[in-house]
């Protein structure tokens, strides 16, 4: 039977048709150099000069850097001869050529539709919709990427089977956590077997991604390879997808220690231990890494509201009463700085939640992106009950904005230890 051949058009629909352009091959004359970052002075956009004398804006710093090594390169242009280069109609920016896509990645360029399964150092092209399909491949798994970093990649073939996953392969069953990889038989190359890995210091430095795993049929069966373990690596844990239950944080000193309320068991399964004051050296921490906005008070302190920091209602220290009425931002920002997972978050490249929150901070030159802000605010969609500022119910939404370039919003407990919001999705970040 034939394939089509993998496009746009079948993957994403119609109106996606704007993410293939043809570029022009012939040299075009541009005001500005091409290939290189430009910004407007006292602007904090900066965009990219493409060889076809247009500009495309960088979303976010990690994007950036993965063309270029420093601020230093970015040039400041006067208005016109910046706006004499036309917004380019793709109107965003690729992976660039620094830019790591790990092990299992699926690729594609903005001027081909053909999509690659990243495998060691090779590409392998996926023939058809169907094949990609058929593997259990996931569509929001492709990344698109500069055509110079594709190029850094060795062809290893083409992908036009269905009835099994080509070698090294990152796969697992739905009734397990076990997480195996595809490899050839030492005796027989033309069989394939599956190596188990055995914990997650070993998956991590093989430089695998979790969020790369193929979910595969039970039918598709695979023997052991023996034996399991990595060389030099004492298996520890299984690698699972399962969450597993975080430590609570330590106080900075006896002295200066939180009466705590009892663990929580939240509904995404996560315990959490819920305090009921910071430390002076906790305040200092928060305040350096967030930019914390404390509701719609006033920048000014008024005879109603004499301080709209720390001590101010909602954010002082009493939970005593046990009433859903004193949510307060600092147990939730402990909350995400001791959330732990038995495996990395897809996003977050390795790092603990609260380090990749924390990460994407004021760039040196303090011309782009704001600092991380977390916002409380209220979802009367959620919770209609009343009140003001915090107090909504229970419990309240934090929006946390990461790098001015999106926001989500994140359902929290309060700090009563009685208050557990029962509706679906509480507590899952």
């Amino acid at each position: 039977m034939s394939h089509r051949r993998l496009t746009i058009v079948s993957l994403f629909s119609i109106p996606l048709l704007a993410f293939v352009w043809h570029f022009a091959t012939e040299a075009v004359s541009c005001p500005l150099n091409t290939g290189l970052p430009y910004k407007k002075a006292g602007q904090p956009t900066i965009y990219y000069v493409t060889p076809e004398c247009s500009r495309r804006p960088f979303a976010n710093p990690a994007l950036f850097f993965s063309y270029f090594k420093s601020w230093n390169a970015v040039v400041t242009a006067d208005g016109p001869a910046l706006a004499a280069v036309a917004p380019d109609k793709l109107g965003f920016m690729p992976w660039g050529p620094l830019y790591d896509p790990k092990y299992g990645a699926l690729v594609k360029t903005v001027a081909d539709p053909k999509v690659y399964l990243i495998l060691n150092d090779k590409k392998f092209w996926i023939t058809s919709e169907t094949v990609f399909s058929a593997l259990n491949y996931n569509w929001g798994w492709i990344e698109d990427v500069d055509a110079a970093l594709l190029a850094q990649y060795a062809a290893g073939g083409e992908i036009a089977y269905t009835d099994h996953h080509p070698n090294y392969t990152l796969i697992k069953y739905a009734d397990s956590p076990n997480v195996y990889r595809l490899e050839p038989d030492a005796s027989d190359p033309n069989l394939q077997v599956k190596y188990h890995i055995p914990d997650e210091e070993t998956f991590a430095k093989l430089g695998f991604r979790f969020d790369r795993i193929v979910e595969i049929k039970d039918t598709e069966v695979y023997p052991d390879k023996k034996p399991a373990g990595a060389p030099g690596t004492a298996p520890t844990s299984t690698v699972s997808t399962e969450t597993v239950p975080a430590a609570p944080p330590a106080p900075d000193s006896e002295a200066d220690k939180p009466t705590a309320s009892p663990p929580v068991s939240t509904l995404s399964g996560v315990s959490a231990e819920f305090l009921t004051c910071p430390t002076q050296s906790e305040r200092a921490a928060f305040d350096a890494d967030f930019e914390l906005r404390f509701l719609n008070y006033p920048a000014t302190p008024t005879s109603s509201y004499p301080n709209t920091r720390w001590s101010e209602y909602p954010y002082q220290c009493d939970l005593t009463d046990k009433n859903p009425t004193r949510l307060t931002t600092y147990n939730t920002l402990r909350f995400l700085k001791h959330l732990e997972f038995d495996r990395p978050l897809p996003f977050t490249a390795g790092r603990t939640l609260y380090e990749y929150l924390t990460l994407k901070t004021l760039p040196a030159d303090g011309t782009i992106y704001p600092k991380l802000v977390i916002e409380p605010v209220i979802d009367c969609n959620v919770y209609s009950t009343g009140g003001r500022g915090a107090r909504a119910g229970g419990a309240a939404i934090l929006k946390v904005t990461m790098s001015g370039n999106f926001s989500r919003l994140y359902p929290v407990l309060s700090g009563s230890a009685t208050d557990i919001p029962a509706w679906p999705g509480a507590m899952r970040p």
